[in-house]
C-alpha cells in the first residue's frame, strides 16, 4: 500500500510510514462474531450542520458525492482511531470506540478523532465552497458508558452493533452540540481530562432523558498532557521491586513474633500492588535462609464469593492437619483425632475439641453434644477449642498465620482471629493478612495491640523501569515506549505485568535466545487506561471459543473444575483444548486435584471481566445450570456450608430465585447455629429481598423475617430486630393466625424489656395472651405464661412470678394428654415446663420460701433429664447450688458437680463456669477442703470466663475468688479481684455484683485501718440497696439463673 503523504510503498502491516512517520489507515477491526457481551464503550454521534438547507440549494447528484466524500472522510478519521462506524443515517454517523474490541484510552481516542474530523469538514467545505455558498462543519456528541455488544438481524443479514441507553444519551448531547463543537458527557469527560481542555456547560435538560446531564464543549488537546494512574488492578508475578523498607519491617515483625510478642500484621493495598508478591518473597527468604525450619505456618485464602462462618479456621486446620474437602468424613475425622493426638490432647479433653472442631469443619455428627448448645455457647466453645489447639501448637513451636484477601472473610472468623490475636500477646504467635482498604477491617485492627501494618505505596518511576528490565533486560523497549507505559501504570505492578503481557501477545516483543527484541513493524501498542478496558483487550483478543469457555468459568467463580464446567458449557468439545490455551495465556492456573483438573483465575479482576461481559440472560441461564449440576453432585441434599454457600450464590442469581432464597435461609441457619449473626443476617436479608420480589411465598416471608429478628437481637440492633417482628406480626395478623402472632409478641415483649421499656413488654405480653385465649390450647400460650413469670421475677414481683408460672404449668398439663403431638412438640412442651419449674423456684428463694422452692428446682432437674434437656437441667442444678451453698455444703457440692459433669459432657463452658463458681462457694463455705477444691474451682471459672470472652460472669467468678482470699487472710489477692471485678461490674451497674464488691472492699480498708476508704465503700454499699430497693441479705453473690 502507498503512504497517503509520501506515496512511499508500505507494508500493510505497518502501523506508521517508515519515510516519513505519518501514521498509516488501521486495519479494520477483525470481522464481527455471532456472539453478544455487555462492555463499557464510547459512542460518538457526527452530523452535518445545516444538511437541510444544503439538500434545497444541491443538486441531488452534488448533494451524494458530496455526502460521498464526506462519509469516506469521516470513516478513515474514525478507523484511524481504532473505532468502530456503525452506521451512517441522513448525514449523522455513529461510531464505537471500545467494540467489538478494546483498546487503550478509548474516550481519548473518540476525542482526537472528534478534533480532526471537525478539521477534515472544514477542508473539505473549502474544496466545496464555489458550489455551497458556505463552510461545512459538524455538531458532535459524546457518551461513554455501558452498552450491549452483538449482532442484530437474521443470520444473513446481521450487523454488528451496540445498543443501550448510552447510545440515546450520545444522540441526545449531539443535538445540543452548535456548529462545529463537541459536547461530551461528565463520564467522558472525566476519562480525558489529563489530555483535553474543556468548558463546562453545566447540566442540560435533553429529550428523551428523565434526568438533566452534565456536560462539557470541547475546545482542544492540550499540548502537554498529565500523566494517568492506574486504579484498580490484580496479582503480579514478576520479579519484587521497590519494597525493600516493607522487608525490613516484616523482617522486624517476625523477630518480634520470635521473641515472644504475638501480634498482627496487615500488609494493606489496593488490588494488583503486590501484596500476595510482598509477603511470598519474604517467606521464601526466610526458608532460604532457615529460618522456617521450627516455624509452624499455616495458610488460608478468602473467596470473593463469600466465606462460611468459621471459613477461616477452618481452612487453617485443614491446611495444618492435611484435610481435603473430598475426604470422607470418617477420614477426616481420624485426621483430626490423629492431630489432636499428636498435640498432646487427653482423651478427657478429646471428645469435646473434636466436637466443636468438626463443627467448625463441617464434620459434625448427629450424635454431637454441639447440638444441645445455644449459639452464644457454641460460640464461646469454638474460641476455646481453637484457641486450645492453637496454644498446644505454640508449646512445640512459634505459629504463623496467613490469610490472604482479609477483606472478603466472613465476619465469625474476624471475631475469632482478633480474639487468638488479644489472647496470644505473650507468645510467639503471628497473624499476617492480606487486605484491599476497607473501613470494617480498620475498625476491625483498632485497639488490637502489637501491630504491625504495611500500607503499599505505588511504585517509583525507577523502581517500575527495573520492573521492565526484569521483565525483557536492559534497553529492550525504546525509550519513548518504556515511557508511556511507565507513565500509564502509574506504579502498579499489575498494569505493567499485563502491559508486558500484551506487548508479547502483540508481537512487538519477541524471544530470540535469550534475548527479547523490539519488532516496530507489528500493529502499536496496546495500553488500556484502565485494568478493566486493559484485561477486556486481552479477553476481546481470544479465539471465541476460548473466550467462550473463558466467560463460562467465571460464572462458576475465581476456582473451578474441568467437570462441572464441561456440563454447564454451550461447546463442550471446546472446554478442554479452551482450558489449555489459557493456561498456555497465563490467564488461568491449574490446582492440586486427585481426579479430574481443577483451575484458577490468576487474577480476581480478570474473573471479574469476564463475567461482566456476560449478557445478563447468559449469566441467568448459565447460573441456573451450575446450580442444578451442584445439588446433582451433593444428592439433593447439602451437608457443608460450603455447597449450601454456592447453591444460594447461583440460584439467587438463576432464574429460579425462590429456591436461591431456600438455599439462604438455610445457609442463614447454619450461620446462626455457630452465632456467627453478621453472616446469618446477610444471608437472611438476601433471601427478604429475592422472596420480597416474587408472588405466592408469604408464609416463608413471614419465617424469615422471625428468624432474622432472632439474630438481629443479639447483634445489638434491636430497633431492627423490632421492625421485622411487627412486620411479621402484621403477616400473621392478616392471615387470621392468633397462635403466630401471640408468639412475635412474646418476642417483642422480650426487646422492649431490653431497651427499657418495661411498661410496652407488659402490654405486648397481656395482648399475647388475649390473643391466645379464646383460642384452643397451645403450647405457645404455656410459653406466653412463662414469659410473663420471668418478666414478674425481673420486676422484683415475685408473687406474680409464682401465679404467672402456675398457670403455664397448668396448660402444660392440659396439653399433655392431647392426641397427635409429634416428639418435638412434646420436647418443646416439657422445656416450657422445666423453665416455669425454674422461674418458680428462684421466685420463692426470693420470698424465703427455701423448702419449696428447693422442691420446684428439684422438679425443674427431674423433667429437663427426663426430656434430654442438658442446659435447662444445668440452670437448674446451677439455682440449687445457691440455695445449698449457705446451709447445705454437701448438698451443693453433689448438685454442682452433677451440673458440671453435665455441661462438660455437652460442652457448655458457660454453665461450666457458673457452677464451678457455685461449688468454690459450697467447698469454702462449710468444709474443710477449700485450699483443696474451693481455690482450684474458683481458678477454673475465672479462666473459662476469660477464654471465652464471657465478661458479664467473669465478675462472679472473681468476687468469689476474692472474698475466699480475704477469709484466708491474703488482703493483697482480694483487694487485686475485688478491683477487677468492681470495674465489670460499674459496666453492668447491676447491684447484686456491685453490692458484695463494695462491702468486701470496705471490708479489707477497715482491716488495714484506712477509715476514709472504708467509709466510702461502706456509703456506696448502702446507696446500691436504697436505688435498688432491695434488703442487703438478699445480695447473695451467687445470681439466680431465671
Amino acid at each position: 500500500m502507498a503512504c497517503p503523504a509520501c506515496g512511499f510503498d508500505v507494508d500493510r502491516d505497518f502501523a506508521f510510514c517508515p519515510k516519513c512517520g505519518t501514521r498509516l489507515a488501521a486495519a479494520p477491526p477483525p470481522a464481527p462474531e455471532p456472539e453478544s457481551d455487555r462492555r463499557m464503550v464510547t459512542v460518538m454521534f457526527a452530523d452535518l450542520s445545516g444538511f437541510t438547507a444544503l439538500s434545497e440549494t444541491l443538486d441531488a447528484e452534488d448533494l451524494r458525492t458530496l455526502q460521498t466524500e464526506l462519509f469516506e472522510q469521516m470513516s478513515a478519521t474514525i478507523r484511524r482511531f481504532d473505532g468502530f462506524v456503525e452506521k451512517f443515517v441522513g448525514d449523522c454517523v455513529m461510531a464505537v470506540f471500545g467494540a467489538p474490541v478494546a483498546h487503550e484510552e478509548d474516550p481519548e481516542r473518540a476525542l482526537r478523532a472528534a478534533l480532526l474530523l471537525h478539521r477534515r469538514a472544514g477542508e473539505l467545505g473549502e474544496r466545496w465552497q464555489a458550489r455551497t455558498g458556505r463552510p461545512l462543519s459538524l455538531h458532535i456528541g459524546i457518551h461513554t458508558g455501558p452498552v450491549v455488544a452483538g449482532h442484530l438481524g437474521s443470520e444473513g443479514d446481521a450487523a454488528y452493533a451496540v445498543t443501550g441507553d448510552t447510545v440515546n444519551a450520545a444522540s441526545r448531547l449531539q443535538s445540543a452540540a452548535g456548529a462545529g463543537q463537541t459536547v461530551v458527557s461528565h463520564a467522558t469527560w472525566l476519562h480525558t481530562q489529563h489530555a483535553f481542555c474543556f468548558e463546562p456547560m453545566g447540566e442540560l435538560a435533553l429529550k428523551g432523558m428523565a434526568q438533566p446531564m452534565s456536560a462539557y464543549r470541547l475546545e482542544a488537546a492540550l499540548n502537554a498532557p498529565q500523566s494517568t494512574r492506574g486504579l484498580q488492578a490484580h496479582g503480579l508475578t514478576s520479579a519484587l521491586v521497590g519494597r525493600d523498607k516493607e522487608l525490613e519491617a516484616l523482617q522486624q515483625a517476625f523477630e518480634q513474633m520470635r521473641a515472644g510478642q504475638g501480634r498482627l500484621l496487615r500488609i494493606v493495598a489496593e488490588a494488583g500492588s503486590g501484596k500476595t508478591r510482598l509477603l511470598t518473597e519474604f517467606l521464601e527468604r526466610l526458608q532460604a535462609q532457615g529460618r522456617l525450619e521450627d516455624v509452624a505456618v499455616r495458610r488460608a485464602a478468602c473467596s470473593p464469593l463469600g466465606e462460611r462462618a468459621f471459613g477461616v479456621p477452618a481452612a487453617l486446620l485443614r491446611d495444618a492437619w492435611g484435610l481435603d474437602t473430598r475426604d470422607p468424613d470418617d477420614t477426616a475425622r481420624q485426621k483430626v483425632a490423629a492431630a489432636l493426638v499428636g498435640l498432646g490432647v487427653q482423651e478427657a479433653e478429646m471428645q469435646a475439641l473434636a466436637a466443636c472442631l468438626g463443627h467448625v469443619l463441617g464434620l459434625e455428627g448427629e450424635e454431637a453434644h454441639t447440638r444441645y448448645l445455644d449459639p452464644e455457647r457454641l460460640k464461646q466453645q469454638i474460641f476455646f477449642a481453637v484457641h486450645a489447639v492453637v496454644e498446644r501448637r505454640l508449646q512445640q513451636s512459634p505459629v504463623i498465620m496467613i490469610v490472604e484477601d482479609l477483606h472478603w472473610t466472613d465476619a465469625a472468623s474476624l471475631e475469632l482471629l482478633r480474639f487468638l490475636v488479644e489472647r496470644l500477646r505473650d507468645r510467639p504467635f503471628m497473624l499476617m493478612a492480606t487486605q484491599r482498604p476497607t473501613p470494617a477491617l480498620e475498625a476491625w485492627a483498632e485497639g488490637v495491640g502489637a501491630q504491625t501494618v504495611l500500607r503499599l505505596d505505588p511504585l517509583s518511576a525507577r523502581s517500575s523501569d527495573a520492573l521492565l528490565d526484569g521483565l525483557f533486560g536492559p534497553r529492550a523497549l525504546p525509550g519513548a515506549l518504556r515511557q508511556r507505559i511507565v507513565e500509564h501504570a502509574g506504579g502498579n505492578p499489575l498494569f505493567l505485568e499485563e502491559m508486558a503481557r500484551g506487548l508479547i501477545a502483540d508481537g512487538l516483543l519477541t524471544r530470540r535466545g535469550e534475548r527479547w527484541v523490539y519488532n516496530p513493524s507489528v500493529s502499536a501498542v496496546q495500553v488500556p487506561q484502565t485494568v478493566h478496558g486493559l484485561l477486556l483487550g486481552r479477553i476481546d483478543r481470544l479465539p471465541a471459543p476460548v473466550r467462550a469457555v473463558l466467560r463460562e468459568a467465571a460464572v462458576i467463580g475465581p476456582e473451578f473444575d474441568e467437570a462441572l464446567l464441561r456440563g454447564v458449557a454451550s461447546a463442550p468439545e471446546s472446554v478442554a483444548p479452551g482450558l489449555d490455551s489459557l493456561l498456555n495465556a497465563g490467564m488461568l492456573a491449574a490446582m492440586p486435584a486427585e481426579d479430574g483438573r481443577e483451575f484458577r483465575f490468576r487474577q480476581g479482576l480478570l474473573q471479574e471481566v469476564a463475567y461482566q461481559s456476560l449478557l445478563l440472560r447468559r449469566r441467568t441461564e448459565l447460573h441456573t445450570r451450575i446450580g442444578e449440576a451442584l445439588e446433582k453432585q451433593c444428592g439433593g441434599e447439602p451437608r457443608r456450608l460450603e455447597e449450601l454457600q454456592a447453591l444460594a450464590h447461583h440460584f439467587r442469581l438463576g432464574a429460579d430465585k425462590p429456591r436461591g432464597a431456600r438455599y439462604l435461609v438455610a445457609a442463614g441457619d447454619w450461620a446462626r447455629g455457630t452465632y456467627a449473626n453478621d453472616d446469618a443476617i446477610r444471608d437472611y436479608m438476601q433471601a427478604l429481598e429475592i422472596l420480597a420480589a416474587s408472588k405466592g411465598n408469604e408464609e416463608q416471608r413471614l419465617a424469615v423475617r422471625e428468624r432474622l429478628a432472632d439474630v438481629l437481637a443479639p447483634a445489638g440492633r434491636l430497633a431492627e430486630a423490632t421492625q421485622q417482628l411487627s412486620a411479621a406480626r402484621e403477616g400473621h395478623s392478616a392471615d387470621g393466625d392468633r397462635v403466630s402472632e401471640a408468639r412475635l409478641l412474646g418476642k417483642i415483649s422480650a426487646l422492649r424489656w431490653e431497651a427499657g421499656d418495661r411498661a410496652e413488654a407488659q402490654e405486648c405480653l397481656t395482648t399475647g395472651l388475649a390473643l391466645v385465649d379464646g383460642e384452643a390450647p397451645h403450647i405457645e400460650r404455656a410459653w406466653l405464661y412463662q414469659r410473663m413469670g420471668e418478666l414478674r421475677f425481673r420486676n422484683a414481683d415475685n408473687h406474680g412470678a409464682l401465679n404467672w408460672t402456675q398457670r403455664a404449668l397448668a396448660h402444660l398439663e392440659a396439653l399433655e394428654g392431647r392426641e397427635g403431638a409429634d416428639e418435638e412438640e412434646r420436647r418443646n412442651a416439657r422445656a416450657a415446663a422445666a423453665l416455669a419449674l425454674n422461674t418458680q423456684g428462684v421466685a420463692l428463694a426470693r420470698l424465703n420460701r427455701l423448702d419449696e422452692a428447693v422442691a420446684q428446682l428439684e422438679r425443674s432437674v427431674a423433667v429437663a433429664s427426663q426430656a434430654d434437656l442438658p442446659q435447662a437441667e444445668c440452670r437448674a442444678l446451677c439455682n440449687l447450688g445457691v440455695l445449698y451453698s449457705s446451709s447445705h455444703p454437701q448438698r451443693a457440692i453433689e448438685a454442682c458437680e452433677r451440673g458440671l459433669e453435665t455441661a462438660r459432657r455437652i460442652g457448655d463452658l458457660g454453665l461450666q463456669s457458673r457452677l464451678s463458681a457455685n461449688l468454690a462457694v459450697a467447698y469454702c463455705t462449710l468444709t474443710n477442703r477449700c485450699d483443696e477444691r474451693g481455690v482450684g474451682a474458683a481458678h477454673a471459672a475465672i479462666e473459662i470466663d476469660r477464654s471465652t470472652g464471657q465478661l458479664d460472669h467473669l465478675a462472679v467468678s472473681l468476687v468469689v475468688l476474692a472474698q475466699i482470699y480475704q477469709c484466708h487472710g491474703e488482703a493483697a489477692r482480694a483487694m487485686q479481684h475485688y478491683q477487677e471485678a468492681l470495674a465489670l461490674a460499674e459496666k453492668s451497674a447491676e447491684p447484686q455484683l456491685l453490692f458484695p464488691c463494695y462491702e468486701g472492699l470496705a471490708t479489707l480498708y477497715l482491716d488495714a485501718d484506712d477509715g476514709v476508704q472504708a467509709e466510702r465503700y461502706m456509703a456506696l454499699a448502702q446507696d446500691t440497696c436504697q436505688r435498688a430497693g432491695l434488703d442487703p441479705d438478699a445480695l447473695v453473690v451467687l445470681p439466680f439463673l431465671c
